[in-house]
């Protein structure tokens, strides 16, 4: 009924994929057949709801591209002696802007839809709002600092407008997450992101913005989906 209705649009098999002990790729980490595994478990569960990952599709490429890692051959797939993902449709590319090794919106998408057909799987688009920002909103962002010290920032609605235009249009993706709205958590100086977003109406005008973008520069339908 959920599913049917829309009201359920996926299952996010994992987030954080690559932190379960040091950032990056480790022993800690699942291994591409364990992953496998996660997503045939969701799909006997629930077997018409697509499997989504929150990880950039270049990470998870890099995962099965490890030769270390036994990877079991995907029939289904249609991808004859490939290292590719069973039971999970798509990987969420989530944008944003790092002071200290900045790429383009348009670059990074590239590069994630790349990974994403060598996988055989789809892209949904994310923006990190609360912290992907380039400086020009002024307003600090959740964690404050990033791990070399240097101060992060929310996204400005024209860079939730432009990042998310160049992600949907290099990637066709038909979802995009924003993360983080949320109501209760308060970030490094005090504010409350659910109430710093919702307190200037150009930030959902932008958001609106992105479902009248089109890949084929003229206009595509695409949902907008909070994520909390």
């Amino acid at each position: 009924e959920y599913v049917a209705s829309g009201t359920l649009i996926a299952a996010m098999m994992a987030d954080d994929v690559m932190n379960y002990g040091d950032f990056g790729w480790d022993e800690c980490d699942p291994k591409p057949i364990a992953l496998n595994l996660m997503g045939a478990e969701l799909k006997s569960l629930f077997p018409d709801l697509p499997v989504w990952i929150r990880l950039n599709p270049t990470d998870l490429k890099e995962r099965y591209d490890d030769t270390t890692y036994f990877v079991p051959h995907v029939p289904s797939t249609g991808i004859t002696g490939r290292r590719v993902p069973s039971n999970i449709d798509a990987a969420v590319a989530q944008y944003l802007y790092n002071p200290d090794d900045p790429i383009t919106a348009r670059e990074y998408a590239g590069k994630q839809k790349d990974a994403a057909d060598a996988l055989g799987i789809d892209v949904v688009c994310g923006l990190n709002i609360a912290n992907g920002g380039d400086g020009s909103s002024g307003q600090q962002g959740h964690y404050g600092e990033n791990d070399a010290g240097t101060t992060i920032y929310a996204m400005s609605p024209d860079e939730i407008s432009s990042y998310g235009k160049k992600l949907i249009r290099n990637t066709a993706c038909k979802y995009m997450l924003l993360w983080e709205f949320d109501g209760d958590e308060e970030w490094e100086d005090g504010t409350i992101g659910g109430e710093y977003f919702q307190s200037d109406k150009d930030y959902k005008e932008a958001t609106h913005d992105l479902k009248d973008c089109n890949p084929n520069i003229f206009g595509c339908m695409t949902i907008i989906w909070p994520w909390p």
